[in-house]
C-alpha cells in the first residue's frame, strides 16, 4: 500500500509539472479551492491544460482530503468518525469554464463506528470519485470564485474490524478476517471558495 501512496504523491506532481507546461491562451490556467462542509476540508489544486477548444475545456490536478465524508454508510447504522485521503484528478467542462464532470483517482483510509459504540472499522484502500459541480466567478472574472458540487469518493480496499469484549476493552482482529476486499461510498455535498491566477 505505501508504493499505492507515493505513485498517487508521483502522478500529482508530474500532472500538475506538465499542467504548468500547457499553454493556455490570455485566460488564468491555475485554480487553488478550498471546498468543504461543516465535517470536512478538501484542498485543491487545479491547472487548465485545454481551453478554448470547440469541445469544452480539460484540467487536471492534486487534492487532499481530511475529516468526515457524512451521507453514505458501509453498513445502514455506521457512524463515519473519519476519512483522510489524496488524490489526482481530471475535470471536463463542457460549457467553458463554468460547468464540469470530473473523476479522481487515489488512496483513503476510513474508519467508522457502528451501533452502540461496540463495533469499529478501519479501511484503506484505492479510491474512486466522480463529481459534479459548477465555479462561478465573483467580481471580476477570473479572479475569486465559488463552487457548489457534489461528490461520491468510492473505496475499495482492505478492512480490519474491532469488537467490544465482556469487559470492556476493544480487541483488534487483521484485515482481509471480516471482508477480502469490501467497497464503501460516501455522498459529499461541499461549498468550495477559491482563487485563479
Amino acid at each position: 500500500m505505501k508504493k499505492f501512496i507515493v505513485s498517487v504523491l508521483a502522478i500529482a506532481i508530474l500532472v500538475c509539472l506538465l499542467g504548468s507546461c500547457a499553454s493556455v491562451s490570455g485566460n488564468p490556467a491555475n485554480f487553488v479551492t478550498y471546498e468543504g462542509n461543516l465535517m470536512a476540508a478538501d484542498v485543491r489544486y487545479e491547472r487548465m491544460v485545454l481551453a478554448g477548444e470547440s469541445l469544452g475545456n480539460v484540467s487536471v490536478g492534486a487534492n487532499a482530503y481530511a475529516g468526515k465524508y457524512g451521507l453514505g454508510v458501509l453498513y445502514t447504522n455506521e457512524n463515519d468518525l473519519s476519512t483522510q485521503s489524496v488524490n489526482v484528478f481530471a475535470r471536463y467542462y463542457p460549457l467553458g469554464k463554468s460547468f464540469f464532470a470530473g473523476i479522481g483517482l487515489g488512496y483513503a483510509e476510513h474508519f467508522g463506528r457502528y451501533g452502540k459504540d461496540n463495533y469499529d472499522i478501519e479501511m484503506q484502500g484505492v479510491t474512486v470519485v466522480p463529481e459534479l459541480g459548477w465555479k462561478i466567478d465573483i467580481g471580476e472574472e477570473g479572479k475569486f470564485f465559488i463552487q457548489p458540487g457534489l461528490k461520491v469518493p468510492f473505496i475499495s480496499g482492505e478492512m480490519r474490524y474491532r469488537e467490544k469484549d465482556k469487559n470492556g476493552s476493544f480487541t483488534w482482529h487483521g484485515f482481509n478476517e471480516l471482508h477480502e476486499n469490501s467497497l464503501s461510498y460516501r455522498i459529499y455535498p461541499y461549498f468550495g471558495i477559491g482563487y485563479a491566477f
